[in-house]
């Protein structure tokens, strides 16, 4: 009896002492952790709002890149980023049409019990809506910038303190959690049997942690409220971790396998072609001889604009399983960029012991180069035949490492690109000739960019049924020394985005030196510009335009602007808006080469034009071809019921020229009346002409 009375007063002496040694710590904890939490909470709110701005700030630049190019795609992968980013409730690009170009939208976050009075009494001062105006700065002209649209974002401040919120909770908790152990070790002083439990448990995770089982549940028995509840609470908590631990590792796998493959098709993607061309390659052993196959769809820019991104979506994924059905035995498929495919094979060796051709691989490849599928999207169906160009180069015979073996078969798709669509070529040294060739006209195009180191040449236009002189072209010319000729160079342009500066350039200078002429030239003289379908599609065509008609003194009726036929500018916003100015002012519009685009008729059908220029490539044959008579007497039917005046090009001949004649074209070009002349020569070409009319 007096042993329990002695352990009952010493239970309750370690009862009050602990209690009085936790309320102690509690408290202090307490009053520390709300000063602390407080300090936290401000800098953990403020830091997530600095964060939540410099992801916009990140995305400026190219966002204004993307809204000045009208790059839908782009804008979608900028915003994709944020689609995991609950900082936000609401991410807005909108062009400087006011049309909505990407978004990103989340639910709000609830308010928690006190975070409306945190958000008043100490983050008031934080804007929930954040608005940018964004400018494009031309590279090529940083003293002017273009409006291009703006961005918008809504901050969810809410969560932001929510967050911030449960970190100070957190440190209550910890401190209470603190408070806790200590008043355990106050016990186990008081109590030695507290110490055996105590040690068996850290004896059992030890072992646990030594034989690489971190996840093990405790199994001991023990006696005392706390012990018990250490142990239920850790094998909870090794529970959780378990399970924890087991989807980070299914995460992480399927996180490898989606930066190993292509979202769209599935295919694997162009760096792990790169690993496993390596693995193929690598080491000093023999290797076996390999063919690497690109192919690249026919213009698949086209069909996305023709049909639709889910179209064209569409018909990746039916070209992947196109190429798929005919090498299922093969290796895998890579898609390396939008519209290119890739696939590397094993060859054989010969029995002579040299290394195998692809002569074996022509027949299937060249079964591959036609693809005719009807592809649904959006509740509509559409029969699509596509073609391939595809490029094969081998190892070792062509490259040896992954990087030159790929860039090989790229060349060997240049070659075929270069020989039309639905072609097979393997790599061969003129195509890297060609390669470099365009290489170096495109260094030599800057270079003549940057130093205005061209000229212009003028090819006349004369009117079929009296001689005279109506117009002429401007045609873009080099020096005679430059490697490549002036098609390959305005080539290039277009295909880099330079024909925009270049084009500029070329009507600037072509107005700077036809304005003192005008005077000289009848009421009906129009000066033909070739321009392209990219600065037909800027915003302030119109306007940069006008300025430079304005700065020359050069009346628009005079000024005649040629196109050729380009998809983009069908239905296009900027194109319509600059048309409709230019043709109120009195420019006139020419359809340049008509008769040799996939969508002439639909030109016509869209697109209002002054003039038909036909091409010389259904004159050059006449009189004695009975098709081109007919298809020019077609064009020139159909251009007078649209009420379109008509240019003949490439008139060589008197015969070719009395037959237009006769079938009532309005004007004719040609080596029959000039070839291109230098402004020199173009002038004394013009005294000639008035000489009989003095």
């Amino acid at each position: 009896m007096k042993r329990a009375g002695r352990l009952l007063d010493t239970r309750s002496l370690t009862a009050r002492f602990t209690f009085f040694v936790v309320t102690l710590t509690v408290v202090s904890g307490l009053t520390l952790g709300g000063l602390l939490g407080y300090g936290s909470m401000r800098d953990d709110v403020n830091e997530q709002y600095a964060n939540a701005n410099q992801r916009l700030d990140f995305i400026q630049e190219p966002a204004r890149f993307a809204l000045y190019q009208l790059d839908t795609e782009t804008v979608d992968v900028l915003l994709q980023g944020f689609q995991q980013g609950p900082a936000y409730q609401r991410i807005d690009l909108i062009n400087d049409q006011g049309q909505n170009v990407g978004h990103v939208r989340h639910q709000p976050t609830p308010p928690a019990l006190l975070t409306p009075l945190i958000k008043r009494l100490f983050f008031s001062n934080l804007p929930a809506l954040r608005e940018q105006r964004l400018y494009y700065t031309s590279p090529f002209n940083p003293e002017k910038s273009v409006f291009v649209g703006h961005l918008e974002a809504e901050f969810d401040l809410n969560r932001m303190i929510n967050t911030a919120t449960a970190t100070l909770f957190d440190t209550f908790w910890a401190t209470c959690i603190q408070a806790l152990v200590l008043g355990i070790l106050v016990a186990v002083v008081f109590y030695a049997a507290v110490g055996r439990p105590l040690q068996a448990i850290t004896r059992t995770i030890s072992r646990h942690a030594r034989e690489g089982n971190p996840f093990a549940t405790l199994d001991l028995a023990v006696s005392g409220f706390e012990l018990k509840q250490l142990v239920r609470h850790y094998n909870k908590h090794a529970h959780r971790g378990e399970r924890y631990f087991n989807e980070l590792t299914d995460a992480n796998r399927v996180l490898d396998e989606q930066a190993r493959r292509d979202p769209l098709t599935l295919d694997y993607n162009r760096r792990e072609l790169i690993k496993r061309l390596k693995a193929l390659l690598g080491g000093t052993e023999p290797k076996p001889p390999l063919a690497l196959v690109i192919w690249d769809i026919d213009g698949f820019a086209q069909t996305n604009d023709r049909y639709g991104q889910d179209i064209g979506d569409a018909a990746l994924r039916e070209v992947s399983a196109h190429l798929r059905r005919h090498f299922s035995d093969a290796a895998p498929l890579y898609r390396l960029q939008a519209d290119t495919f890739a696939m590397h094979i094993d060859l054989e060796h010969t029995r002579d012991g040299q290394a195998a051709d692809d002569a074996p691989l022509q027949q299937p490849l060249a079964e591959t180069l036609s693809v005719e599928t009807t592809l649904e999207a959006d509740k509509s169906s559409s029969t699509i035949e596509l073609t391939l160009s595809a490029g094969i180069a081998l190892s070792p015979d062509h490259a040896t490492t992954p990087e030159s073996l790929l860039r090989a078969a790229q060349l060997g798709l240049a070659n075929a690109k270069h020989g039309g669509k639905q072609c097979l070529r393997s790599y061969s040294p003129d195509a890297d000739d060609r390669q470099k060739r365009k290489v170096a006209a495109l260094v030599l195009l800057k270079e003549r960019l940057a130093d205005g180191n061209f000229t212009l040449a003028y090819q006349p236009k004369v009117c079929l049924r009296d001689g005279s002189l109506k117009g002429c072209e401007a045609l873009f010319r080099l020096d005679t020394q430059a490697s490549a000729a002036p098609w390959e160079l305005l080539q290039e342009a277009e295909a880099t985005g330079l024909i925009v500066p270049l084009g500029f350039e070329i009507i600037r200078r072509a107005l700077m030196e036809f304005a003192p002429l005008l005077p000289r030239l009848g009421d009906d003289f129009r000066l033909g510009i070739n321009i392209s379908p990219q600065q037909l599609v800027e915003p302030d065509f119109h306007h940069q335009l006008q300025q430079l008609l304005q700065h020359y003194r050069f009346p628009p009726e005079h000024l005649d602007l040629e196109i050729t036929e380009a998809t983009p500018l069908i239905n296009n916003h900027a194109f319509n808006d600059n048309h409709r100015r230019l043709r109120d002012i009195g420019v006139s519009f020419s359809l340049d080469d008509f008769g040799t685009g996939y969508a002439s008729i639909e030109y016509l059908l869209f697109i209002g034009f002054d003039f038909l220029k036909i091409d010389r490539q259904f004159v050059k044959h006449l009189p004695d071809d009975a098709n081109s008579l007919r298809v020019c007497r077609a064009v020139l039917l159909l251009a007078r019921e649209l009420g379109c005046h008509t240019v003949i090009e490439g008139i060589e001949t008197p015969e070719q020229e009395a037959l237009m004649q006769q079938h009532q074209a309005t004007l004719g070009q040609g080596f029959l009346y000039a070839r291109p002349l230098g402004l020199t020569d173009f002038i004394d070409y013009l005294a000639a002409s008035e000489g009989p009319t003095a």
